[in-house]
């Protein structure tokens, strides 16, 4: 089997243990696509230890809005990501680890809210480890939707050179960048609130 369709009404991909791995060990499976119409990823969907996946490629429709933990943990084959503009969360380690991907991208969401203080911007939030050891990944292309990002979200992305985060980002967590060891400038948002402690620990930006 090398391509499988995940149907829209799977909500839980772990039959005993949190770390099971449902796509574990396929030899040939090399293409993931979800459903339309599938809102939520079930956390550890396409995990795996170490090099157990050969996932290279998936594909996300428009539907989803939250990504669970651990959910591409470890694809190590994996090279890009596009996220819908409907994400609004992505969960802990959702890519931790995945050592091939070199670019994701965010898109943009129009949409407003109206709230008791006025009209919010759609809101994404990334989640703490969500990126983590992502030693390939040389490009993102953020969308001004993102409003925190967790701990140790980026931390080890050792090919990042440098980053302007969009200016609606209130919260980075601790350590969200350390051990990016090539990154020598990142430029911080405007609306930034809260940053956490060591937070660009073994980088090289100096300004």
């Amino acid at each position: 089997v090398s391509y499988l369709k995940i149907p829209k009404k799977l909500t839980y991909s772990c039959t005993r243990l949190s770390w099971d791995r449902p796509c574990e060990g396929a030899l040939e499976l090399k293409k993931v696509e979800f459903e339309e119409g599938m809102t939520a990823i079930p956390g550890n969907t396409c995990s795996s230890r170490d090099h157990a996946s050969y996932i290279e490629e998936i594909i996300l429709p428009e539907s989803i809005k939250t990504i669970g933990e651990n959910a591409f943990r470890n694809c190590k084959k994996l090279t890009s990501v596009s996220l819908p503009k409907n994400i609004s969360s992505l969960g802990s380690s959702a890519f931790n680890g995945c050592s091939a991907l070199n670019t994701v991208t965010f898109h943009y969401n129009s949409t407003v809210t109206n709230t008791s203080t006025g009209e919010e911007l759609y809101k994404v939030t990334i989640g703490s480890s969500a990126f983590t050891d992502c030693i390939s990944l040389t490009k993102i292309e953020w969308t001004e939707n993102i409003i925190s990002i967790g701990n140790s979200a980026f931390a080890g992305c050792s090919a990042l050179t440098e980053e302007t985060l969009p200016d609606r980002i209130t919260s980075i967590g601790n350590y969200a960048f350390s051990g990016c060891s090539s990154l020598r400038s990142l430029a911080l948002p405007e609306e930034l609130k809260e940053l956490g402690y060591n937070f660009l620990e073994g980088t090289k930006v100096s300004y």
